[in-house]
């Protein structure tokens, strides 16, 4: 039976003094949050008895903070979850007492965006907001740098030199590979079909450029992009259009919001006869995974959103412990390949 550990095994692993330690089990005496959590560290990696001591004290100590975030329309099921993850992962940050501030906003009116950041400015220590790229918005992230409140782009980013810091995936590879399977997967010549849910979204823009750069000499017919405008219902409404005007779409693909209207629009179609076209997307959730499964989309190249989620908190902790800090936070998380049988 291994000795349990000591609390000078862990002032060694951590490399702190033993009265540091003993003041952290006991109470007695300031210590730090920082170093209350590194001594936490060190002591699951002993797997030290006094762990859950360890634990509470760094509840006592560590400093109260608000965490702002802004995100796309909770009538839409993907950031539903997406909010649930961003209050999950903020109220479990050990070196702060989070609170978290969701504000979800209906389609993408550039001014809304900006009135979001600008209200939960005078309530937050530091936000993340998924990048609507326009002057308003902008200026609002720059706005609130001035006076001390950072803010970091997640998903899509803003172009304002202010920005803190992103968090997400690699647009031009995910555009690439969209382009790589669709070249693999279209058996016959045709056209291409390209969803998008608004021009605001640089992400959404870097994903198209991408995709047409792979498939410029493939030989397939690459359409005008449409725009769902972020909209299931008027995803519906394009898609019909869209496919009242070309009989021959060979294949679709959505960088944006409606995947899955956009995909029921189809079926609908491949039901009346329609030649059933290879449909990508990036949206996964509980009603698109079931469309992959059916068959009504091919593959799904998903932001890991529950990741993207993780890792935003801890860059919005990181700036309010820190806020002397001026290097810019980065985080490039890979997407995620789903296909039918790994979903």
């Amino acid at each position: 039976m291994a000795a349990r550990k000591t609390i000078s095994d862990l002032a060694n692993e951590a490399q702190i003094s033993v009265s540091t330690i003993d003041r952290i089990l006991s109470g007695r005496g300031h210590v730090k949050a920082t170093t209350v959590e590194h001594v936490l560290a060190a002591a699951e990696r002993i797997g030290f008895h006094g762990i859950a001591v360890i634990r509470s004290r760094l509840g006592e100590v560590a400093p109260q903070r608000t965490l702002g975030f802004v995100i796309n329309s909770k009538s839409r099921r993907l950031y539903t979850l997406f909010g649930t993850w961003l209050e999950s992962y903020t109220a479990k940050a050990s070196s702060i007492k989070g609170r978290a501030l969701v504000t979800y906003v209906d389609g993408v009116d550039p001014d809304a965006w900006a009135a979001a950041l600008y209200d939960l400015g005078e309530q937050c220590d530091a936000i993340a907001c998924i990048g609507l790229d326009h002057p308003a918005c902008n200026i609002a992230v720059s706005d609130l740098a001035a006076r001390g409140i950072p803010v970091i782009s997640m998903i899509s980013s803003f172009s304002s030199p202010d920005v803190a810091g992103f968090i997400g995936s690699n647009d031009w590879q995910l555009g690439r590979t969209a382009g790589w399977f669709m070249q693999r997967l279209c058996k016959a010549p045709g056209k291409i079909a390209i969803f998008k849910g608004s021009e605001l979204y640089s992400s959404q823009q870097t994903n198209e450029i991408s995709f047409r750069s792979y498939l410029r000499s493939s030989g397939l017919d690459l359409l005008d992009s449409v725009f769902t405008e972020e909209s299931d219902a008027h995803a519906i409404t394009v898609t019909d259009a869209l496919f009242a005007q070309h009989q021959d779409i060979v294949g679709v693909v959505t960088f944006g919001g409606g995947q899955g209207s956009v995909a029921r629009a189809i079926a609908a179609k491949v039901q009346a006869g329609l030649r059933k076209p290879v449909v990508i997307g990036l949206e996964l959730t509980d009603a698109t995974r079931k469309q992959l499964v059916s068959g009504e989309i091919d593959i799904m190249l998903a932001h890991p959103l529950e990741e993207i989620a993780a890792a935003a908190v801890e860059a919005l902790v990181q700036l309010v412990g820190d806020r002397a800090a001026s290097a810019r936070i980065e985080r490039i998380i890979p997407f995620k390949v789903i296909v039918s049988e790994n979903c």
